[in-house]
């Protein structure tokens, strides 16, 4: 069905970046979703240098009733800690959604289930008080598919609290309400991952529900984000992030997301004593202790205690 302005019911927001090899299978995996509505593409091009702008050009000439391609550029991008980011193209696709609906879908990924839209609108329509549909995924790694297990046992409906202790959504995988992105929280152009920020944000308006009959697929590759990022860096970019969103929230959620600082932190701990790390165990000590206690609400953030004692016991190993 071709889209309009004013019967739109889904905007599937899809971001790309420097994603030659990929973008063709994943605009090709939306413009098959087998629907009974309308839905819009808005492909939001950030810039890229190796042909992945060129393809989303020829497809938008092609589909021009369905996609609305936006080309973005070098000096609208937004820096975070000091690292260029795609946040501006991310929020803008968001703020460019007529849809009652959206979806989200990276350029390296890809949706097999041609009723995945459908499968989830009519979950969303049917019970007003989910605002988040996610759907089964699984990943593909050197053209070998295999399941990913977001979402462990039959529980299939989850709150915000849950979603504070440890974030299983894969943005591939969702489909929620559009609350309107006219003015988003300011901290989403603050945090260094955005994707889990604006599903805790949606998560306060509604339940989420995990929709195991819709399929989509996470691509690992070696030029993929948080393939490119170590371990490492990884626990560190999420405890950044903790950091910046736990004043957002109050009561069990805070709590949560306070619980899961503190576990990102024992990882780090542990990692530097499997690894022997002793100057980086000792400087991560320090960085604990300097922090504000003020900034750290709920229970202790850490015992400070037992990472002195595992420091020594370190020391001592390696001396």
């Amino acid at each position: 069905m071709t889209p309009s302005d004013t019967n739109m019911l889904v905007s599937v927001c899809l971001q790309t970046y420097q994603q030659s090899a990929f973008i063709r299978q994943a605009i090709e995996s939306v413009l098959a979703q087998e629907t009974d509505f309308p839905f819009e593409i808005l492909i939001g091009e950030d810039d890229s240098t190796d042909g992945t702008r060129e393809i989303c050009q020829e497809y938008a000439q092609r589909f021009p009733g369905r996609i609305r391609l936006f080309l973005r550029h070098e000096h609208e991008k937004i820096y975070i800690n000091g690292v260029k980011t795609g946040r501006f193209n991310f929020l803008s696709n968001l703020q460019a959604a007529r849809g009652k609906y959206i979806a989200l879908l990276d350029g390296d990924d890809y949706w097999p289930d041609t009723r995945k839209l459908q499968k989830q609108v009519d979950a969303l329509e049917k019970d007003p008080s989910f605002s988040i549909c996610f759907s089964q995924v699984e990943i593909e790694q050197d053209g070998v598919t295999r399941p990913y297990k977001a979402v462990r046992g039959t529980k299939h409906i989850f709150t915000i609290t849950d979603l504070a202790l440890n974030c299983f959504i894969q943005t591939c995988a969702i489909l929620f309400r559009n609350p309107g992105f006219s003015q988003v929280p300011i901290h989403f152009y603050e945090t260094p991952v955005l994707d889990y920020a604006l599903y805790l944000y949606l998560a306060s308006k509604g339940k989420i529900l995990y929709l195991k009959e819709a399929k989509a697929v996470y691509r690992f590759h070696a030029q993929g984000f948080w393939t490119l990022t170590q371990k490492e860096e990884q626990v560190r970019k999420l405890w950044l992030f903790l950091d910046r969103v736990i004043p957002e929230y109050s009561g069990y959620v805070q709590e949560a997301l306070v619980m899961q600082r503190r576990r990102l932190i024992r990882t780090l701990v542990k990692r530097h004593i499997r690894l022997g790390e002793k100057q980086k165990l000792a400087a991560l000590l320090k960085e604990i202790e300097q922090r504000s206690p003020k900034d750290y609400p709920s229970t202790p953030y850490l015992m400070i205690n037992r990472i002195r004692y595992q420091v020594k016991g370190l020391f001592k190993k390696s001396s």
